[in-house]
């Protein structure tokens, strides 16, 4: 039940670049977040695993965007509502104002389900899989600046703007995956993922005047697709050592078009390297992402980690920290931890998170059956 428990807890902490789906032993779950070989570390006769679900969020708002929003239409309806302007009420304003520029917000939320069904030739798991991403920028507009200061009122609608942007797939798939044991000390795993990938997106854009976030998604694009991800593993002894590429088709989708056009999701291919190395009820472990990936191709953002992660168990229980280093400008840096508790050998209950001190927030929880 170890196994099992590593299986789950990895999961919560890897899906966020926790140092390496590798740390798993039976791994639907590694499979599904990041190499589809270590799937095979699972024994071909084990019982089956249902995963029930695996939920995780992850929020950034790193310069407090909702509330500076918030203070600034407050502040332009009052002063629009008083009919006069001192320069006190436009300088307050404008600083305001200014204080929003570059401001951002993104959010990244997964749903996870999967079955493990044992076979005597390969390992084999069917999973479905969201991914949702989401981003928010506010743009302040010059034109909006230099107007206010020849002015003697504030303009009822203003060019500065907020850009929303939403995209993310819904996959349903099969993971394959095989072990080959050239003695006891050395073996082989290969694993491929085949899955079914519905890619949507969509954006909405308002003045940053009028904006709310009670949005109308009905305007969304879709499209239907295929993608596929590969994973190889060698393990000598306690060492492990992996190579995977997720998402290997690169796929584009447009989003609807509004007053300030339109932008483009991203489906980037993720290579990753890992290794673990095992010792007793410890598992260190590391992933390295070879290259920064995007989701949209006007974002400011991009992301890349380097991530180490130490985990232990004992009895029920097992516990993790890991340090995720970010390799680009965007992300911060951040603390991860987690915490599974797997009471008679059947059932597994993990929670999850991420901190940083830059306003960076990640939960996640997933139960795991056993039978």
């Amino acid at each position: 039940m170890k196994k099992l428990l590593l299986s789950a807890l990895v999961l919560s902490l890897c899906s966020s670049a926790y140092a390496g789906g590798i740390t798993n032993h039976t791994d639907i779950n590694a499979a599904l977040v990041s190499n589809p070989s270590l799937l095979a570390k699972k024994r071909s006769l084990e019982s089956i695993e249902i995963l029930l679900p695996h939920v995780s969020l992850d929020v950034s708002d790193t310069m407090d965007m909702y509330e500076r929003v918030d203070d600034f239409q407050q502040l332009d309806q009052i002063l629009k509502d008083s009919g006069s302007l001192s320069q006190v009420d436009i300088d307050k304003w404008e600083s305001t104002l200014r204080g929003l520029d570059g401001a951002s917000t993104q959010l990244n939320g997964n749903v996870k389900l999967a079955l493990t069904i044992p076979t005597e030739m390969v390992s084999a798991s069917l999973f479905f899989n969201t991914d949702l991403q989401g981003e928010l920028v506010t743009h302040v507009s010059d034109k909006d600046l230099s107007l206010i200061n020849n002015s003697v009122s504030i303009p009822e609608r203003l060019d500065s703007s907020i850009d929303t942007k939403v995209g993310g797939a819904v996959e349903l798939g099969l993971i394959m995956a095989k072990k080959f044991e050239l003695n006891s000390d050395n073996t082989f795993y290969v694993g491929g993922t085949f899955k079914s990938q519905k890619q949507m997106s969509y954006k909405y854009q308002d003045s940053v005047s009028t904006f709310t976030d009670d949005i109308n998604t009905d305007d969304y694009i879709e499209d239907d697709g295929v993608n596929y991800d590969l994973g190889l593993a060698y393990r000598y002894k306690d060492f492990t050592l992996g190579f995977s590429g997720i998402n290997l088709v690169e796929r584009e989708l447009e989003t609807n078009v509004t007053d300030y056009g339109s932008s483009i999701h991203l489906i980037e291919p993720q290579y990753l390297i890992e290794t673990q190395i095992e010792k007793g009820g410890l598992v260190f472990s590391t992933q390295y992402q070879i290259e920064p990936i995007q989701y949209f191709s006007d974002s400011l953002f991009e992301y890349q980690y380097l991530s180490t992660g130490l985990s232990y168990s004992y009895g029920w229980v097992s516990l993790a920290a890991g340090y995720k280093h970010s390799l680009t400008d965007g992300p911060s840096d951040r603390i991860t931890a987690g915490l599974s508790i797997h009471p008679h050998n059947m059932i597994g209950f993990t929670v999850g998170g991420e901190y940083s001190d830059d306003r960076e927030y990640k939960a996640s929880v997933n139960f795991v059956l056993r039978f």
